[in-house]
């Protein structure tokens, strides 16, 4: 009974050191797809005993175009078109890839060029969203978030009668995140 005493404590021992090396999906260079929330601390997770809780994907939204006084205020200080022409001169001076949308395959340089000359709805200036792919971890015990872009959707307004009508996908971008 000794020697099994023993065994259990140093195979617990074992699987504590293994289990503290593991990378949250924050961490990983590709999140988990399954979305959800990691916690690094407490198996029950009581929210007391936290100290870390992991997002390993969350998306959200970025209108860049303010149609009510909310978005207004929220985007006064945005120069719309700094950010998407630096977003499109990262692509063109090749130091980030597009990607298809539907099928995440890689878009050339060329082809980008090609698609915003010849087809008028996918011109930089209808760029009117940016949807975010997100790594987040809260640090209770710093009170703090971190976050990493893994990815931002651009995606182009569609105009009907003068008025916003809906979004068209665009391209994606996945962030150079080492």
């Amino acid at each position: 009974m000794k020697y099994l005493s023993i065994i259990s404590i140093i195979v617990g021992a074992y699987v504590a050191v293994g289990c503290s090396e593991q990378k949250t999906p924050a961490e990983q260079a590709e999140p988990a797809t399954t979305g959800g929330f990691v916690t690094s601390s407490s198996p029950e997770n009581n929210v007391d005993e936290l100290t870390t809780v992991s997002v390993d994907t969350i998306r959200y939204n970025v209108s860049l175009i303010a149609e009510e006084d909310y978005e207004k205020d929220n985007l006064q200080y945005l120069n719309r078109m700094q950010l998407v022409d630096a977003i499109f001169s990262s692509v063109y001076n090749g130091k980030a890839q597009a990607y298809k949308f539907r099928d995440g395959s890689p878009i050339s340089i060329d082809e980008m060029r090609r698609i915003e000359i010849e087809e008028p709805e996918f011109r930089r200036n209808l760029v009117s969203l940016l949807q975010f792919t997100e790594a987040w971890e809260y640090d209770a015990a710093q009170v703090a978030f971190r976050k990493r872009v893994i990815s931002v959707h651009v995606a182009y307004a569609i105009f009907r009668e003068g008025k916003l009508a809906g979004l068209r996908a665009g391209f994606v971008v996945k962030m150079n995140n080492q």
